[in-house]
């Protein structure tokens, strides 16, 4: 292997794995961030305290919004 095809290879993999790791971050952190709103917000959704998930009388219906 020609020294720029390896530079090339190790380009390739830092971009593919870093973007993996980046992307595993993100996602773990804006999970944290949903899971803060939904415990803020019990009647929100599914299985919180008022109005349950839709399906009791009083209920918001699934699909609509408030």
């Amino acid at each position: 292997m020609t020294p720029i095809a390896i530079v090339f290879l190790v380009l390739a993999g830092l971009l593919i794995w870093g973007g993996l790791a980046v992307s595993i971050l993100l996602l773990r952190r804006d999970a944290s961030e949903t899971e803060e709103v939904l415990d803020d917000h019990p009647g929100d959704h599914p299985g919180g305290v008022a109005g349950g998930g839709g399906s009791t009388p009083g209920g918001t219906p699934p699909g609509t919004s408030r």
